[in-house]
């Protein structure tokens, strides 16, 4: 009895000491323990985690850094009176190039993607200059404006003397040629076509703004959330399919395969009905044939379809699921996109 005694308390020992040195999973997220964390090279003392010359304080639900404090959805887990720590998170440390030659004091972003991300990095202090189009986040309006997105004010960028301007895809090229040859220095990014492009982002420009370590702490409560999404949606028997409304009444245009918004439509559980096509022009024979559960877009061409004769034929048309939402939050691809986005995406798909 005594022999079968001290046998059960060595496997109880052994057990959890064994879970204390595994991961676990929860709700689709890998978390570290902390003898893991350890050794990938990180050093867990009094709430601070350290990887080369950073420091990181973690709560529950945000992460300290340089006295910034971002939010993320579930950093730490606790269970059984041991803490677990985000694998997105600690491997995105792992893998960064956190030298930075420091912040960045002026910035022009002349992008609403790249000035929404620089909020997003809290770097918005050293944001000057803006485009008109710029108007998320609201405070982002108290910036001065450098002009429209193709016609940006050569004079009011140079006033601002700015140690670097951002653009994206869509921006003047003639102008671009101008800042070269005054010396400003620049750099233009492609607009993520996918979510994954997306994390990228995220990380190139917080390197070359100087704040790396918030581009790997961004991008990792973003893969977090894609992952607890796509964990909620593994066992949706008969996926809904959905039609993204860009363009209506003059030509039908809708996003199709390898973009953004098709990243979202599958995240949110469903089945984009444009997934097979390249690029943005779709026709309405094929609308009527792919027959979607959901129509979404914006006001405008929601009110298109809802008053067209033409599109009656659709089941969601008869059944009244179509969709008004906010274009920019699925349009510009950001944190929004995967914060408010997907969660609205899914309450649409769960409103039988």
């Amino acid at each position: 009895m005594k022999n079968i005694t001290l046998n059960l308390i060595f496997i109880l020992f052994a057990f959890i000491s064994i879970s204390s040195y595994s991961s676990i999973s929860v709700q689709g997220v890998n978390y570290y323990s902390k003898s893991e964390i350890e050794n990938k090279g990180f050093d867990e003392t009094g709430g601070l985690l350290k990887i080369q010359s950073h420091k990181f304080r973690l709560e529950d639900d945000y992460v300290e850094s340089d006295g910034v404090k971002m939010s993320f959805q579930k950093i730490i887990f606790k269970k059984n009176g041991q803490k677990y720590y985000n694998s997105f998170f600690i491997d995105g440390l792992k893998n960064a190039d956190l030298k930075n030659s420091g912040k960045l004091k002026r910035i022009i972003s002349l992008s609403p993607g790249v000035t929404e991300k620089i909020y997003d990095l809290k770097m918005e202090d050293a944001l000057v200059g803006r485009t008109s189009f710029c108007k998320y986040p609201k405070e982002a309006s108290k910036i001065e404006s450098m002009g429209s997105l193709m016609e940006p004010n050569l004079e009011k960028v140079m006033s601002k003397k700015p140690q670097i301007v951002l653009m994206e895809s869509h921006y003047n090229q003639s102008f671009v040629k101008k800042l070269k040859s005054i010396g400003i220095k620049y750099l233009v990014y492609q607009t993520p076509k996918s979510v994954e492009e997306m994390y990228k982002e995220y990380i190139e420009i917080s390197r070359v703004i100087g704040v790396p370590e918030r581009g790997v702490i961004v991008s990792a409560d973003l893969k977090s959330r894609v992952a607890s999404y796509l964990y909620k949606n593994k066992n949706i028997q008969k996926k809904p399919k959905v039609y993204f409304v860009v363009g209506a009444g003059n030509g039908e245009y809708t996003a199709g395969k390898n973009t953004f918004i098709d990243d979202l439509i599958k995240i949110s559980g469903g089945i984009n009905i444009a997934g097979n096509k390249n690029g943005w022009k779709y026709s309405l024979e094929e609308l009527i044939v792919n027959d979607p559960n959901y129509i979404i877009g914006g006001r405008n061409n929601v009110n298109i379809i809802k008053k067209s004769h033409e599109y009656k034929p659709l089941s969601a048309v008869k059944k009244d699921k179509i969709y008004e939402i906010e274009e920019h939050v699925f349009v510009l691809p950001g944190a929004r996109a995967i914060k408010e986005g997907v969660p609205r995406l899914m309450n649409i798909f769960n409103d039988n």
